[in-house]
């Protein structure tokens, strides 16, 4: 209810029952970032990149305006409109945390950060680092920890031991994502 951000899904009314309380949110006319990544099957130019990292960063600075950080960026929990921007969904893992820590491991495997996986106090940057991976998925098509298996705990182990590889990527030989990801 506290989000007025047009890269937020926007709360709309609470109702509820004897046994459910239901969230009603804005219908956003759209695919998910992972169907889109699914229909067009090829590497994203840098310039995709750079626009939807900009957009993403608006969303964690609306979200820490407030106090909140998400737990749970990936490509699923992110609508494109048909004309390409991005809307954050799936707010359940949500949590205030007005500049505390918290140490709750949840997430999703191939987008949790270090230190959710390490036990170790976090805010904010965990929501960093899933951008981070989302960008490395739009650029490459693939996972940078992880990619070969679903298996929760080699993801965990790739996640803490596993240094992320920058490959040259043909269809963008004029840029290293490299440098976009680590300037955040």
């Amino acid at each position: 209810k506290i989000l007025d951000n047009p890269f937020l899904i926007r709360y709309v009314k609470t109702l509820k029952n004897s046994n459910w309380c239901f969230f009603i949110e804005e219908y956003i006319n759209g695919i998910t970032l992972s169907e889109y990544l699914n229909i067009c099957k090829k590497f994203y130019s840098i310039k995709f990149c750079k626009f939807q990292s900009a957009c993403f960063m608006v969303m964690l600075e609306a979200l820490k305006n407030v106090g909140l950080i998400h737990r749970n960026i990936k490509p699923d929990n992110i609508i494109l409109d048909k004309f390409g921007y991005p809307t954050l969904i799936g707010f359940s893992f949500c949590k205030r945390i007005n500049d505390l820590e918290t140490r709750t491991v949840i997430g999703t495997p191939h987008f949790m950060a270090p230190e959710i996986l390490k036990g170790r106090g976090y805010s904010y940057s965990c929501d960093y680092w899933s951008v981070g991976i989302c960008l490395y998925y739009l650029y490459y098509g693939e996972f940078p920890f992880g990619q070969n298996t679903d298996n929760p705990n080699t993801v965990y182990k790739e996640i803490i031991n596993k240094q992320i590889e920058f490959k040259y990527n043909k269809s963008n030989n004029d840029f290293d994502l490299k440098e976009l990801i680590i300037n955040y």
